[in-house]
């Protein structure tokens, strides 16, 4: 990349590259602070000052990933999880699996003793799975946490 990025930029970048580092991750984590605190933060208070209970998914599958998942989750009375339904031959998408236990340990970690689960969510095929079928997905989601 370092000669490509010559070729096309007409400098070599190595000198800069430990800055960049560092701006980039102090640029990242501004995000996600700046995430927590000044929209799921405010949406907590404005909830609370209003008497209500918060339920709330976080950053999952197909959102930006700029957040930190246990801070913006933080600010929620009663964090949620999905996991959608699948055929057998492609398995769970592993980051719903990754949202379950995101859900589980902020729970953990905040002293929650309950969480949402958003469960055999059906796209395109509702009516696709008898009882018997869903059994397998409920199963997944209590052994996840």
């Amino acid at each position: 990349m370092i000669e490509q990025f010559r070729r096309l930029r007409g400098y070599d970048p190595t000198p800069w590259l430990p800055t960049l580092d560092r701006f980039l991750y102090d640029f990242r984590r501004t995000l996600a602070d700046l995430l927590a605190s000044e929209h799921y933060g405010i949406i907590a208070k404005v909830a609370h000052e209003n008497a209500l209970i918060l339920y709330r998914q976080a950053l999952k599958e197909h959102r930006p990933m700029l957040g930190d998942d246990m801070t913006t989750r933080n600010a929620t009375d009663m964090p949620i999880a999905a996991l959608w339904t699948f055929g057998r031959a492609e398995g769970p998408r592993q980051p719903l699996i990754g949202d379950m236990k995101g859900v589980a340990s902020v729970a953990h970690l905040y002293g929650q003793n309950l969480v949402v689960a958003e469960s055999m969510t059906a796209s395109m095929a509702p009516w696709a799975f008898a009882p018997k079928d869903l059994k397998r997905f409920i199963d997944l989601e209590l052994v996840t946490g």
